[in-house]
C-alpha cells in the first residue's frame, strides 16, 4: 500500500450541467473536497475531451464544481475516459476515487459505450485484495426531450493494506449536513462469511 490519494473527476456535461444542477448533488461535492482535503499526498485529475489532465492549480473544490466546463472552442465538455481512470487505478496500490455519472462516451460511435469496459480494471483490482465502496445520488437529465433519471456516482477504490477511515469521514460528513445519498460496498474477502455446521451431509440446507 502506498499512501497517496488519487481523485479523478468527470467534468463531461452528464455531471457538470446536469448532476451539479441539483443543489444536494453541489452540496455533496462540495463536502467532498473539504473532507478530501485531509489526505495524504493528494492528486487531482480531470477527465474530459477523452484525455486523462493532472490538475495543477491550488483551488481544486471552486474549479471542479463549477457549471457547465467548456472547452476551448466554448462547447460543453465531453468524452470523460473514465475507463483510463479505473485502469490507472488498478494498476496502483492506492487511494483512488473516480466522481462520474458512470457513462462512457464512444467518440467513434458517437454515443454510451455499452461494451464492459470496466470489467478488466476491476478483476485486477479485487485480486489485489482491493475493496470498493460506492456513494450516490440521483439527478435527471433532459436530452432531445426525454427526460432521464441517472446517479452521480463517488467510487472509491480501497487499496489492500488501507488502513484509513475516508469513507467513514464522507458518511459522517454528509450526514451532519444532511446530505442524500445512497452507498453500496463490494470486496472478495471472505473471511468474516459464517460458516453453518451440519451434522452430517445428508441434513437439508433448510432447516425449521
Amino acid at each position: 500500500f502506498v499512501d497517496a490519494t488519487n481523485v479523478y473527476v468527470d467534468l463531461s456535461d452528464g455531471i457538470t450541467k446536469y448532476a451539479l444542477g441539483n443543489a444536494n448533488n453541489k452540496n455533496l461535492l462540495e463536502q467532498f473536497f473539504f473532507t478530501v482535503q485531509n489526505q495524504e499526498n493528494l492528486n487531482y485529475y480531470e477527465l474530459s475531451n477523452n484525455q486523462v489532465q493532472k490538475y495543477e492549480g491550488t483551488q481544486a473544490l471552486s474549479y471542479f464544481i463549477s457549471n457547465g466546463h467548456k472547452d476551448d472552442n466554448g462547447k460543453l465538455k465531453m468524452g470523460a475516459p473514465i475507463d483510463k481512470a479505473f485502469n490507472d487505478i488498478a494498476s496502483k496500490n492506492e487511494l483512488g476515487i473516480v466522481i462520474t455519472d458512470g457513462e462512457l462516451y464512444d467518440s467513434v460511435a458517437k454515443e454510451v459505450s455499452m461494451n464492459p469496459w470496466a470489467s478488466d480494471a476491476f478483476k485486477s483490482w479485487f485480486s489485489s485484495g482491493g475493496k470498493l465502496n460506492i456513494l450516490y445520488t440521483d439527478f435527471t437529465e433532459k436530452n432531445s426531450g426525454k427526460r432521464y433519471n441517472k446517479h452521480m456516482y463517488l467510487i472509491i477504490f480501497i487499496p489492500n493494506g488501507y488502513d484509513g477511515n475516508l469513507v467513514e469521514s464522507l458518511t459522517t460528513d454528509f450526514n451532519d449536513n444532511n446530505i442524500t445519498f445512497n452507498s453500496m460496498k463490494f470486496n472478495t474477502d471472505v473471511s468474516q462469511l459464517h460458516t453453518r455446521e451440519y451434522p452430517d451431509s445428508q441434513t437439508p440446507g433448510t432447516l425449521t
